[in-house]
């Protein structure tokens, strides 16, 4: 999949070429060139509670530690070099005809690329409903029922394609349980290739279950590239050192550009444009 020309959904996805605006997931392979990378594609709803946080970065610690990642997931390619990622969270997002008080959910995820390799892992953190009430045919307002959400990624050549187990049915409101790389609530794979590659690191079983020690919504792992039997955390986005406790300055790379003010946000940030000047990042002058 080409990691340039991308989207971020309201719905829990990502796209490419092209945004996908339907709320009721449908099951991958589809064709047609939909090429999406779908953490949870449901029926989100942030007008009432929760956000919707993305950016791109080439932050030097951030691709080091991307890198490290592949690296540790993928050690056929131990010579893999990070150039660009995005970041993507949805956080304590609530679904279509919920409010304020109705169950929330926080997922994420990252896509990584040297420019000719691609890879995406996805982190869940308190999934709790999988439905819409309205456009998913019967979801209730505990978000359970009718069409559950589709986790997973689509090439849309009809071939290059992967159904996290349990999509579209009740099943996926358990998927932060799950995994392909031996910590439950984390998937990743390569996307670039026609053949489905999943990440293979060992887990850390025997370290992390009753300790726990990773903060922040962040995964205990073996240091699969020293090997070393200790745990280490693999962070969520906007949180660093070894328990995932200390939050990462957003604004620590000077994104704004045109003398823009950065705003420190969690997994994110925003750009205050002096006047003249507007975009994500102040990019834009005005004509």
């Amino acid at each position: 999949m080409d990691a340039w020309q991308n989207k971020v959904n309201n719905n829990g996805l990502l796209s490419f070429l092209r945004e996908v605006s339907q709320f009721t997931p449908v099951a991958f392979p589809i064709a047609g060139d939909r090429r999406v990378v779908a953490p949870f594609w449901a029926d989100v709803d942030n007008r009432h509670t929760g956000n919707v946080f993305y950016r791109e970065s080439k932050n030097p610690v951030i691709l080091l530690k991307a890198t490290a990642d592949i690296s540790c997931y993928f050690p056929e390619f131990s010579r893999f070099v990070s150039t660009w990622v995005l970041i993507a969270t949805w956080y304590q997002v609530t679904f279509f005809g919920g409010s304020s008080i109705t169950p929330v959910n926080t997922f994420q995820v990252v896509l990584i690329t040297d420019g000719e390799l691609s890879f995406t892992i996805f982190q869940y953190h308190n999934i709790t409903w999988t439905t819409g009430m309205h456009a998913s045919s019967g979801g209730d307002l505990s978000g359970l029922g009718g069409i559950a959400a589709q986790a997973g990624f689509n090439a849309g050549d009809g071939r290059g394609y992967f159904n996290i187990p349990g999509s579209r049915t009740d099943d996926i409101v358990e998927v932060e349980t799950t995994t392909n790389v031996g910590y439950p609530g984390r998937w990743v794979f390569r996307i670039d290739d026609a053949q489905v590659q999943v990440g293979g690191c060992n887990d850390s079983a025997s370290v992390c279950p009753n300790l726990r020690p990773c903060q922040n919504g962040g995964h205990c792992i073996n240091d699969c590239i020293t090997g070393n039997p200790s745990f280490t955390c693999s962070c969520l986005a906007g949180f660093t050192g070894r328990r995932c406790q200390i939050e990462v300055d957003e604004c620590s790379s000077y994104p704004c550009q045109n003398g823009g003010t950065c705003v420190d946000k969690i997994n994110s940030f925003i750009c205050l444009c002096p006047v003249g000047f507007k975009g994500l990042t102040c990019e834009t002058g005005k004509l």
